[in-house]
């Protein structure tokens, strides 16, 4: 059951960001928003383009999300990040990340990324100097620059936003019903996102008859 649920995320944030939406600049990537979504402070658009160094940030029950060719990143309700084309810098709240392709996420000091070429997802979160990685399929780098820990699908890792000798690494296996719930969610915002634009589409196209 959780790997169908992760295909079926994995495909449905395929179908909702293709490649084609990406902006010829490549400093540059489509954003996709439902709810109360700021760029730089400013109201963002259903879809609008980001550069690299903007401030996205998610407001309550908002989302936000970008998709390169092979990769997807999700910044979760109440949360802040900076995002280019194979990177997501989280500076507060959730993000989740698909990847085929390498694409990285930041928090303080800490990098994580797929441990190998392969299919990968994983959720990250940051807050009060805290950083919580929960791999969610493929094997996940966790990495400050002096030491890594790599994560299993299924585990999940606790460290200090400064680096893991800071403060004692915890890491530990979460229950498979919460695993699920989790991409679960994930899958959720997805969607939530996919139909905000796609109902924002239909509004502005204009009318036929």
């Amino acid at each position: 059951m959780r790997n169908n649920l992760y295909r079926a995320t994995t495909w449905l944030m395929i179908l909702v960001f293709p490649a084609s939406m990406l902006m010829a600049d490549v400093n540059s990537v489509m954003l996709q928003s439902k709810g109360k979504v700021t760029v730089n402070g400013k109201a963002a658009a259903k879809s609008t383009a980001v550069f690299a160094g903007d401030a996205v940030r998610t407001a309550d029950e908002s989302f936000a999300s970008i998709s390169t060719k092979g990769s997807t990143a999700l910044l979760l309700a109440n949360s802040e990040a900076k995002f280019s084309s194979q990177a997501v810098e989280l500076t507060a709240g959730r993000a989740a990340v698909t990847t085929s392709n390498g694409m990285k996420a930041k928090a303080g000091k800490l990098t994580i990324a797929p441990a190998i070429d392969v299919n990968t997802s994983f959720q990250v979160t940051l807050n009060q100097g805290k950083v919580e990685v929960v791999a969610l399929e493929g094997k996940v780098s966790v990495s400050d620059g002096k030491q890594t820990i790599l994560l299993e699908k299924g585990e999940q890792l606790a460290a200090a936003s400064t680096g893991m000798e800071d403060v004692p690494v915890a890491k530990n296996s979460i229950a498979a019903g919460a695993l699920i719930a989790l991409i679960a969610a994930i899958a959720a915002a997805s969607a939530a996102v996919a139909i905000a634009t796609t109902r924002d589409k239909q509004d502005t196209s204009p009318s036929t008859f």
